[in-house]
């Protein structure tokens, strides 16, 4: 008799499937390394070698966001939309393309593109990363530390700008214009920069922008401001900012002058309230020296005045006003906004008992009017004093105006003295329109001294 062994072949199909499982899984965690393990950038700007197999790169071309492999270990790279050469651009030419990478994005561009007019990426060392490939590797890939959107309206420029050809018009937004502007200062393409600043200058001068930026679309958008995303929208303090330092590095003197003219206005006359950050660029560009010094220190001036007349004040005993700091503020800052307080509440009190200086007709049919312009002065610099505020928030009952804002206690005088030289006919029309442009002159005259008040000395604070 012949005996049969019966194998059950389920548990032996089952291991096999378990291994080629495992097999293929580890082979995609490798390719997965092969696409997404770079090397992180640093704050400095270097090229790192590595390579990525093509045609597992191209089949993320279409990617809308950030894959994962199935370990969630690795984020997979997404070629640019845009300026991405894909395969049938790039066939038989690899070596004239040069990839980028900024966050998780990559940029496949051509290199003529990148290396003309003597930038950054003309120097070989750059696209090579200081060494050759070897063969069996792809192009090399430069990891840049840049906002991918940003670097996207840089290349829009080197791809559609002729800098040289007037006849081409363009309607960028502001804010690619910005980055524009940066970028290509950064990475040295010269000509791309000028025209950016130029046409930022042209923007800013023929109308109310930036402050009228009240909501803002992305980088790609068109000028016309209608609708946007709240969390898409820039700070008009930001565009300030970037706009004094564009200005400033470029040394484009109409631009940088435009800007500070309009922060001027604006701070003084339109409640705009500079933030922290133009803050701190107006700061850091007031101790650069520069043939603009002059003029930073007197809009950091006029800054610290908005910020000083802002803050909330209380009467002392001896009816006197002082200053509520912020928590946050440094000693070093409250000194000399201390400095700036005092002297701006003692030019008030000059102001008020002694009224500007009017060059009246010696004739006697004008002897009267220097009296009655003193007198009409006196008169109204009192009043506006002790007249309740016109604060826009919810005030205390008997809450007056900073004595401190000399600037619209002098405007406020000026108008009543004005409507009651009208109303009394005192004072001759030519003794009148000379007493008014006095004003004018004071006004000014404060204004260009504000950045000297704010200057911390002893001599100050001595017993007198």
């Amino acid at each position: 008799m012949v005996h049969f062994a019966i194998f059950d072949p389920a548990r032996k199909l089952k291991q096999l499937v378990q291994l080629i499982y495992r097999r293929s899984k580890r082979a995609s965690r490798h390719q997965a390394r092969q696409i997404t393990g770079y090397p992180a950038s640093g704050s400095q700007l270097k090229t790192v070698l590595d390579h990525a197999l093509p045609s597992p790169v191209d089949q993320f071309t279409s990617a809308k966001g950030s894959l994962k492999s199935a370990g969630d270990d690795y984020v997979v790279d997404v070629c640019d939309e845009t300026y991405y050469a894909g395969v049938e651009e790039t066939r038989g030419g690899e070596g004239s393309y040069c990839t980028l990478k900024m966050e998780n994005t990559l940029f496949k561009v051509h290199k003529s593109v990148l290396m003309r007019e003597g930038s950054v990426f003309a120097d070989s060392k750059f696209i090579q990363g200081g060494s050759q490939p070897p063969k069996s590797m792809n192009v090399p890939i430069i990891h840049l530390p840049e906002n991918a959107s940003r670097f996207r309206d840089l290349l829009w420029a080197l791809h559609h700008l002729d800098p040289g050809n007037p006849r081409f018009v363009y309607d960028p937004s502001i804010h690619r214009l910005l980055n524009i502007a940066e970028l290509s200062r950064k990475y040295r393409f010269l000509p791309i920069e000028a025209w950016a600043v130029d046409q930022l200058h042209r923007i800013c001068s023929s109308g109310p922008l930036p402050f009228s930026l009240s909501s803002l679309r992305d980088s790609s958008s068109s000028i016309t401001l209608t609708s946007c995303v709240a969390d898409d929208v820039q700070s008009v303090d930001t565009i300030c900012s970037r706009l004094l330092n564009i200005a400033f590095s470029s040394r484009h003197r109409s631009l940088f002058l435009l800007m500070i003219k309009k922060l001027v206005v604006h701070t003084l006359w339109h409640d705009f309230h500079a933030g922290p950050t133009l803050i701190e660029t107006i700061e850091t560009l007031s101790r650069c020296r520069s043939r603009y010094q002059r003029h930073v220190h007197q809009l950091l001036g006029v800054v610290y005045y908005r910020m000083l007349v802002d803050m909330k004040f209380i009467i002392a005993a001896d009816k006197s006003p002082v200053v509520l700091f912020p928590p946050d503020m440094d000693v070093e800052r409250r000194m000399r906004f201390l400095s700036a307080h005092r002297s701006l509440t003692e030019m008030w009190d000059d102001l008020k008992h002694a009224p500007p200086e009017v060059s009246f007709s010696s004739d006697d049919a004008h002897t009267s009017c220097q009296a009655n312009w003193d007198r009409l002065w006196g008169s109204a610099a009192r009043k506006v004093e002790v007249a309740p505020c016109d604060c826009k928030q919810r005030c205390r009952a008997g809450h007056r105006r900073h004595t401190a804002d000399v600037l619209a206690l002098l405007k406020l005088t000026m108008l009543a003295v004005s409507q009651a030289i009208q109303d009394s006919q005192l004072i001759c029309g030519e003794c009148s329109l000379a007493g008014l442009e006095s004003i004018d002159i004071i006004r000014d005259d404060i204004i260009n001294s504000l950045g000297d008040l704010f200057v911390y000395s002893t001599v100050n604070f001595k017993d007198e």
